[in-house]
């Protein structure tokens, strides 16, 4: 008897073993997966360009963005009464995005009938989107950005449309994109093409508002067919990777951009990515109030030396500057100090000689410099605060490479309006190549 009953105390402990959690990771029965964290991101910033203001009524209209990619469409009987309807250009912060965000005022209006935001893709931006898996997205005032659902994606026209019932801070995602790091390269310079996913994001399942998620790389095996389809140069697979090698030589204008596509399976559908690379001798790149990027390359960022007086004898400058034809007023932008510092090293600006480190850069139409008013009524100028910094690029002989920012830049043309500044940040590359030229370009 007591035989038997130590037998079933036994059988009973090992059955009571066999329900304890495995020790072996993935044998035990799935639970429910945990929530993703929502990414916050900061509120963008006005790039300085000027807003486009409209009054609307109840008879409705449409107003566009300044730079003609976001057009507001607001239908009779949507505002019960006049509205000043508002749509700036802000840097975009949401992750999985194309180009620039963009803020529609006024916020906390209750529309009757939806309104229409129709975003129009710009195809020269270095970040392509799957178009097919494209919506528009809001920022909530939480920071967290909203995907909609129900999107209309018109690929011929490119253009993507969402209907909505209130105004924000708006924008384009996709649930798949390209990149190249960087967009711009030198003769025989390379470019990292990766595609990138958010699974979340990914038809059909957008169904409702859910948080635009963070990327990943996308898996080796969703990804096909790399190939060159239009410009010179070479690129090498390396399953959701790739890399391009530009072409020994700078190539026309006609054929200096190469476009780089893949091909990209969900599900049952196929979806071709492009992205487009730059094959330039240098460039300058610089955004104002931290807005988007601008970049000058096309026959420009030569490094040269001048003389100043119209070829006479004179002090000797280096410029870097970012215009095809320099020697005429029409550089978009020009840095130059005295070759008397040398070629390479870091200089705070000063606008009076005999050491004048100075810039002159064009935008939204009038030229800026380094120098401003403290206050309107002011009539002493002030140096900016800010520097050039110029070094040798290791990895690309016969390059240099540098940074420069302006703090407080102001028009030129017009004393009295130097108390309005701006604040510009940039960097280059240019050649070593010193080129004669004179006179000074501005």
């Amino acid at each position: 008897m007591l035989l038997k009953r130590i037998g079933i105390i036994c059988m009973a402990i090992a059955f009571l073993a066999s329900c304890k959690k495995s020790d072996t990771p993935g044998t035990e029965v799935p639970g429910p997966k945990p929530p993703k964290p929502d990414v916050v991101t900061p509120v963008g910033t006005p790039d300085n360009t000027p807003a486009e203001t409209k009054t609307i009524g109840a008879t409705g209209g449409q107003i566009f963005s300044s730079d003609g990619y976001l057009k507001v469409i607001i239908p009779a009987g949507a505002f019960t009464s006049d509205q000043q309807v508002s749509v700036q250009q802000i840097s975009n912060n949401c992750p999985g995005t194309h180009g620039m965000a963009y803020r529609v005022l006024p916020e906390g209006v209750t529309f009757a009938k939806p309104v229409t935001l129709q975003f129009r893709i710009n195809m020269t931006d270095s970040t392509h989107l799957g178009l097919g898996f494209a919506t528009a997205a809001y920022q909530n005032k939480k920071g967290v950005w909203m995907a909609m659902p129900k999107a209309v994606v018109n690929a011929e026209a490119r253009t993507v449309s969402i209907e909505t019932t209130h105004f924000s801070d708006w924008t384009v995602v996709s649930g798949v994109m390209m990149t190249a790091n960087p967009g711009l390269v030198i003769p025989g310079g390379k470019s990292k093409l990766i595609v990138y996913y958010a699974e979340d994001l990914l038809a059909p399942l957008v169904k409702e508002e859910i948080p635009v998620p963070g990327f990943i790389e996308m898996p080796s095996q969703y990804v096909s067919n790399w190939r060159v389809t239009n410009g010179l140069g070479t690129v090498q697979a390396e399953g959701g990777k790739a890399t391009y090698t530009a072409p020994a030589f700078k190539p026309d204008a006609a054929q200096e951009t190469a476009t780089i596509s893949c091909d990209v399976k969900s599900g049952s559908n196929t979806v071709t990515l492009n992205t487009k690379v730059t094959t330039t001798h240098g460039y300058i790149s610089f955004s104002v109030n931290g807005g988007k990027t601008q970049i000058v390359h096309r026959g420009v960022a030569q490094r040269f030396r001048y003389n100043l007086g119209g070829g006479q004898a004179g002090p000797v400058y280096t410029a870097i500057y970012g215009n095809a034809t320099p020697s005429t007023a029409s550089a978009p932008i020009w840095i130059e100090w005295p070759l008397s510092l040398g070629t390479t090293g870091a200089w705070l600006w000063k606008t009076f000689t005999p050491d004048l480190v100075r810039i002159h850069f064009l935008y939204n139409g009038a030229y800026y410099d380094c120098s401003y008013l403290p206050k309107q009524g002011d009539r002493d100028l002030v140096i900016s605060p800010g520097y050039v910094k110029v070094y040798t690029d290791h990895t690309h002989d016969g390059y240099y490479t540098g940074e420069f920012e302006v703090e407080k830049a102001s028009p030129t043309a017009t004393i009295s309006e130097k108390w309005r500044t701006i604040h510009i940040k940039g960097k280059f590359r240019v050649p070593t190549k010193v080129d004669i030229i004179s006179p000074v370009p501005f």
